[in-house]
């Protein structure tokens, strides 16, 4: 097989086939090649297979990003700008999906908060309630209250 001497313009509609043939030989026999490929011959013991040639071209620079002149690829581009928009809209409605989501928990966490704040409220006033309704006993009091029960205690006794 030789290499081509020219490439074709356009290597996606190059029609090319290999036919590759294949014989199964039996134990012990020898490879005749005049008369290995001869369908007449070996009959079923011969396959054949197509390959389809695919070209590709000399190897160069990088692509341009950008298509020069004549150089467009619309139907492929046209698939990948497809997807694409699809992968787009999807993560879109998903995005929008999770913001919905989230205000959905800044509300009620807002809401969770209020509740606390009036619960911390209700609950300082009552302690404050209780605290002032008892009769605050101070050290003063407690003292007179010693040195008074002394003084009956020897009072009594000295009788």
């Amino acid at each position: 097989m030789q290499a081509q001497k020219e490439y074709p313009v356009d290597f996606s509609n190059c029609k090319d086939k290999f036919m590759v043939q294949i014989v199964e030989l039996g134990d012990g026999e020898q490879v005749d090649p005049g008369s290995t490929f001869n369908k007449d011959l070996k009959g079923d013991a011969l396959k054949e297979s197509r390959l389809r040639v695919v070209l590709e071209g000399p190897a160069a620079s990088a692509p341009s990003p950008v298509p020069e002149g004549e150089e467009s690829n619309t139907a492929v581009d046209g698939s990948r700008l497809k997807t694409a928009y699809n992968d787009l809209a999807a993560t879109s409605q998903e995005n929008n999906y999770l913001k919905a989501k989230v205000d959905k928990l800044k509300s009620e966490c807002d809401s969770l908060r209020k509740q606390l704040d009036n619960l911390q409220l209700t609950t300082s006033a009552s302690t404050s309630q209780a605290s002032s309704s008892r009769p605050k006993i101070g050290l003063l009091h407690i003292i007179i209250a010693a040195i008074i029960a002394f003084l009956i205690g020897q009072y009594i006794g000295n009788m």
